[in-house]
């Protein structure tokens, strides 16, 4: 069982393990538990026995945006836990497996909104939910081997991405007298998606590991509902429609080494590269009945 709290975002994604937290999610050669699988599951060889793993992490920060035309705005001081857990059983020796759940990205940002709006003689002060939420959650299964001092894993993963956005919508017809000054736009989606991570760890000696490991991206084609009363009282249609978007993940190369120095002491470095340069740079959502 592990316990974590951190602060500051750390790129919103959520690590279980506390060693591997304080390598800035990074640990290619080594262990740090059963949720390892997500990094290297070729660690999972240096689990013994029956095992069950439960991690909780504590995720603190806040965001700051600033826009040319709006100013400078901060989030709310957000305060998510983030849960991650599994099994492990070495059937032999040189053969372990694994079934793992984790929170691979929670992103959670919630502005406090409300405006002044004033035209003419009219005047209104609104209040809006106004938010961006992204969470992936990726449940893996994951066969570990090792074949002397060359270990091996590969790790099959199925995600479940869910994206909700709030926002406020001002209304050009509200001078006219149609409506009130703004409306709140809220969008919920979620799909299922298909990744795998493979990973090799080679032992040099009893002092030197160095290992690789290759994540692989993922699109997610994501469906759900929009909603807003906006266009029902300023156009007589629906206030609810379906929207479809897609969402693209990188791939993610690692390779690190660990060397022991002495039974007390570990120098750890690694490396890591991503495709976040070459995947989508926008989302473009899609709507029903318009």
């Amino acid at each position: 069982y592990g316990n974590n709290s951190f602060a500051g975002g750390v790129d919103h994604h959520i690590y279980s393990g506390a060693k591997t937290l304080a390598l800035n999610g990074l640990y290619v050669a080594g262990s740090d538990g059963i949720v390892k699988t997500f990094s290297n599951p070729a660690g999972l060889n240096y689990l013994n026995g029956f095992e069950v793993e439960l991690s909780v992490s504590d995720f603190l920060y806040q965001s700051t945006f600033e826009s040319s035309t709006r100013g400078l705005f901060k989030s709310l001081r957000e305060d998510d836990f983030g849960f991650s857990g599994g099994i492990n059983w070495a059937v032999s020796d040189n053969f372990k497996a694994s079934l793992s759940f984790q929170q691979v990205v929670n992103y959670n940002v919630s502005w406090p909104y409300a405006n002044y709006y004033k035209q003419d003689s009219l005047s209104a002060l609104l209040v809006f939910d106004f938010y961006n939420k992204l969470n992936i959650n990726a449940i893996a299964a994951a066969a570990a081997y090792r074949m002397d001092n060359i270990l091996i894993g590969v790790s099959p993963v199925l995600y479940n991405v869910k994206n909700k956005i709030a926002f406020p919508q001002n209304n050009d017809l509200w001078s006219s007298g149609i409506g009130t000054a703004a409306y709140q736009f809220e969008y919920n989606l979620d799909a299922w998606a298909f990744g795998f991570v493979v990973g090799s760890i080679i032992e040099f000696s009893d002092e030197l590991k160095i290992g690789l490991s290759i994540r692989s991206g993922f699109s997610a084609d994501l469906e759900g509902d929009a909603k807003s009363n906006m266009f029902s009282v300023t156009d007589s249609t629906v206030n609810q429609t379906t929207i479809t978007n897609s969402i693209e993940m990188p791939w993610i190369f690692s390779i690190g080494g660990v060397y022991s120095i002495n039974p007390n002491l570990n120098l750890n470095l690694d490396f890591q590269y991503s495709t976040w340069g070459s995947t989508q740079s926008s989302i473009n959502n899609s709507f029903g009945n318009s």
